[in-house]
């Protein structure tokens, strides 16, 4: 239809399908900024995750490759009740002090011998 021929109902019908694609746009916009005002709260959310485990990675590696009374070795807090049972890592060194005593008692006949 030529602008010369449109009647009233023409341009009515057409200001319709204009203001409702508009409104079409504004919702969709809409949706996309809140999709990524969401996404980036993801975002944010992940990386301080991120960043959290790799400190206590990066901490854990340090205690586990730190010489004992470095700065990073482990210190009871102060006012902390520690356990009356040893650690597991205090068991094990205890058990292979008495093996290699065991065993020093066991070549010393043999040694004094010869």
């Amino acid at each position: 239809v030529h602008p010369e021929e449109a009647s009233y109902e023409d341009v009515a019908a057409a200001l319709s399908l204009l203001q409702q694609a508009k409104d079409k746009v504004a919702r969709l916009e809409a949706l996309r900024e809140e999709r990524r005002r969401q996404h980036a709260a993801e975002a944010a959310e992940l990386r301080k995750h991120l960043e959290k485990a790799r400190r206590r990675s990066l901490r854990q590696l340090l205690l586990r490759l730190a010489p004992p009374g470095s700065a990073f070795a482990r210190k009871p807090a102060p006012g902390l009740l520690t356990s009356p049972l040893p650690s597991p890592r205090a068991e094990r060194a205890k058990k292979a002090a008495e093996v290699v005593e065991q065993g020093q008692r066991c070549f010393e006949p043999v040694t004094q011998a010869a």
